[in-house]
């Protein structure tokens, strides 16, 4: 009898195990939902090349439609870009790019429609950025991340934003050597 229930014991363990493996995807999906698809009706994708900065409209049905057939800035090298949809509060989204130097240049963006650039106005001290890497923003735009330095050590420093055009502050440079086992 005990053949048999240490038989039926290793059943009921499989079925269990088998169960439990089929509940994981079953409870992994239920809790996301399944893939989440954003409704993509009057949003736009910003891309850039050596000739410059282009846009395209996301169509309800998600294929790319190009506002011009040209560029709508022009722009070489640029290395990095962020678009911030309340850049310090200000309700005009905004196209943050670098370009490899030491400057962040801002392009006002209207309807998919990329404005003029201005240079984005850093404090007089405390501010010092060199040989940009990287660049993004805080979810609420009240900050550019902005990265930079070489392939052993980088620094990241946060800037705040006063409006589109002017950063009112920069935290102290946060250096990332590579030898850094934690962050």
């Amino acid at each position: 009898m005990t053949v048999h229930f240490s038989r039926a014991v290793r059943v009921v363990r499989h079925v269990f195990f088998l169960i439990f493996l089929f509940l994981i995807p079953v409870g992994l999906l239920s809790c996301g939902q399944g893939p989440q698809v954003p409704s993509s009706t009057g949003h736009y994708l910003l891309v850039s090349n050596s000739s410059g900065i282009y846009s395209f409209s996301i169509q309800s049905n998600n294929t790319l439609s190009p506002i011009s057939s040209s560029a709508q800035q022009s722009a070489s090298g640029i290395n990095g870009m962020v678009y911030v949809k309340t850049p310090g509060g200000v309700s005009t989204p905004t196209l943050y790019t670098i370009q490899g130097g030491a400057s962040i240049d801002a392009f006002p963006v209207n309807g998919g429609v990329v404005g003029a650039k201005s240079t984005l106005s850093l404090p007089s001290t405390g501010c010092t950025l060199s040989n940009l890497d990287a660049i993004t923003a805080t979810p609420g735009g009240h900050y550019i991340l902005a990265a930079y330095g070489s392939t052993s050590s980088y620094s990241v420093v946060a800037i705040a934003l006063s409006g589109q055009y002017k950063a009112t502050s920069c935290s102290s440079p946060q250096t990332i050597s590579s030898s850094s086992s934690t962050l």
